[in-house]
């Protein structure tokens, strides 16, 4: 299960939280963070709230 951090169009930081990764099978497991790789804004993001592996969890967009 997915848990965001940043509303859409919000600014970001490289290596800012976006969102974290609940597992729903493991329920004592810590949580994965998925970190921002650059600054922009947040376009998109996953919805609903449960991912698989492959999916995309959100997009950064620079403003041009």
């Amino acid at each position: 299960m997915i848990e965001t951090m940043v509303d859409l169009g919000e600014p970001v930081e490289e290596d800012k939280v976006l969102a974290r990764v609940h597992s729903v099978d493991r329920t004592g497991v810590a949580s994965q963070e998925i970190r921002a790789k650059m600054s922009g804004l947040l376009a998109a993001r996953h919805f609903p709230g449960l991912v698989k592996a492959g999916d995309c969890a959100g997009v950064v967009a620079v403003e041009v």
